[in-house]
């Protein structure tokens, strides 16, 4: 995988514990692979891959995204694929799929956030808030579709169990991806209308000055 080079501004504990699981996640690639466990390897592979999507979406796409949100994507990844599925932890905590889901909802919605502030600063939407807030909770929830949609794909063609029960199973996760999308999305209004403060505002100005894309 390329190494993106990142601003320097960026947390250097971040980067840290970003690499850490990662390098994780690879040592367990290669522990399987040697165990012949090929059902963990292959779940432990794909967590691998999946924990480089915002490096995918930034040489697709010619961006920059804050290392906050490349360690967010790492750890629900790590929590989800690698110690939800092989490490059973589903089965051990009930409440492990919702708080993910959550969190889970609440990163998505941040994503459609930014997407729609962009969108408001290069003059190409014009909506009130209450329009800005339903754009970004319908952004949110449709990409927590998609994800729901991977699972069943991955559960179909290799076997195996991450809808859990199914049905019962998507449609818990999605109605908890919305309640998460709605909260930033609440989160997402106030910013635009009166600022943010704390994390997001951190975590916005450095991509909306990094990126410039209003320009």
């Amino acid at each position: 995988m390329i190494l993106f080079k990142k601003p320097k501004n960026e947390s250097l504990i971040i980067h840290i514990l970003l690499w850490t699981l990662r390098l994780v996640i690879l040592g367990t690639v290669v522990w399987t692979l040697f165990q012949f466990q090929w059902e963990s390897f292959f779940l432990a592979v794909l967590a691998y891959v999946l924990s480089f999507i915002p490096e995918f979406i930034e040489l697709q796409f010619k961006t920059f995204l804050p290392v906050e949100f490349d360690f967010a994507v790492t750890l629900f990844v790590f929590l989800s694929v690698f110690l939800g599925e092989i490490g059973g932890v589903y089965e051990r905590f009930f409440w492990w799929d919702a708080v993910l889901h959550l969190a889970f909802g609440f990163t998505l919605g941040y994503v459609a956030f930014l997407w729609l502030y962009v969108k408001v600063k290069q003059g190409k939407l014009d909506a009130g808030p209450k329009m800005k807030g339903f754009i970004i909770f319908c952004v949110a929830l449709a990409l927590g579709a998609l994800w729901e949609i991977f699972e069943f794909f991955m559960d179909q063609i290799f076997g195996l169990n991450m809808q859990k029960s199914g049905l019962v199973d998507t449609m818990w996760d999605l109605i908890i991806d919305a309640v998460g999308a709605g909260a930033m999305a609440i989160i997402g209004v106030l910013y635009m209308k009166k600022g943010g403060i704390g994390p997001i505002r951190t975590i916005t100005h450095r991509f909306m000055s990094q990126n410039k894309l209003w320009r």
